[in-house]
């Protein structure tokens, strides 16, 4: 075997590699995603009263505590006073 056949059947392996570590990557992002979608859908449930869980329900609280404060810094944004314009200095 050449040294050109050695380093394209390695750079053949390296690609092979690299696509099957992309479709590893690909598969554990959707797995995140859909742990997401499961954690938002049981909080909607529990919210509304469809489920009940003591389990879940600290996770519950805490998401309403954060929603409160991102709310609260969101109001306190919203009623900050402009900031004065610049005065205008004589030259």
């Amino acid at each position: 075997m050449s040294f050109l056949d050695r380093v394209k059947k390695g750079a053949e392996q390296a690609a092979e590699q690299v696509k099957s570590e992309v479709e590893d990557l690909k598969t554990r992002n959707e797995i995140v995603r859909t742990y997401e979608d499961l954690g938002r859908k049981t909080f909607e449930l529990m919210d509304k009263g469809e489920l009940a869980n003591p389990d879940l329900q600290p996770y519950v609280e805490h998401v309403r505590e954060l929603k409160t404060k991102l709310e609260a810094a969101a109001q306190a944004d919203w009623q900050k006073p402009e900031p004065a314009a610049p005065a205008d200095t004589p030259s």
